[in-house]
């Protein structure tokens, strides 16, 4: 006979989510939730979490923060051209950490009078609670950049390009 008032998970508890998780409404909640998970392993103050230290472990972060953040697209900033090449570097990743602050770099963003103004650049960690918000468009030169597209002149220049691809 069936208990009408036995419940699964005051039986199992541990397999029941009992609490929703934690909403993400500020930068504050990211470093929160970033810096407390790991040992602290994402942040190197152990306050502000590291977002090269963070898209180096992308795979080992919880869904729940990736889900409500832009995290995963700030992610394909290209972090070596950015804290190696001297061109960068002083500006946007000084002291091999990323910059909060890109007005330096970008200051037509950051005018209050300009056309392309982007609040983003003041200090893009304040954007990733934007889960519609994406860095590259944002900052599309700190991005990698994907090859153009392959053209062809002929339909055997497709079907060879494809039957060398089967054998690399």
């Amino acid at each position: 006979m069936i208990n009408p008032f036995w419940h699964y998970c005051d039986s199992f508890p541990e397999l029941c989510q009992l609490e929703a998780p934690p909403k993400i409404n500020t930068q504050e909640d990211i470093d929160y939730a970033l810096c407390s998970a790991d040992s602290g392993k994402y942040c190197r103050n152990g306050k502000t979490f590291v977002l090269q230290d963070v898209c180096g472990a992308i795979d080992t972060i919880d869904s729940v923060i990736l889900d409500q953040t832009s995290i995963r697209q700030a992610c394909n900033a290209n972090f070596t051209a950015i804290c190696q090449e001297d061109y960068y570097k002083s500006e946007v990743c000084p002291n091999g950490v990323l910059s909060y602050d890109f007005c330096s770099w970008y200051p037509e963003k950051c005018a209050y009078d300009s056309p392309t103004r982007d609040k983003c650049a003041v200090n893009w960690r304040h954007c990733l609670t934007k889960t519609d918000w994406d860095f590259c468009d944002s900052f599309h030169d700190l991005c990698f950049t994907a090859p153009p597209p392959p053209t062809f002149q002929s339909y055997a220049d497709i079907q060879a390009a494809l039957c060398s691809a089967d054998t690399k």
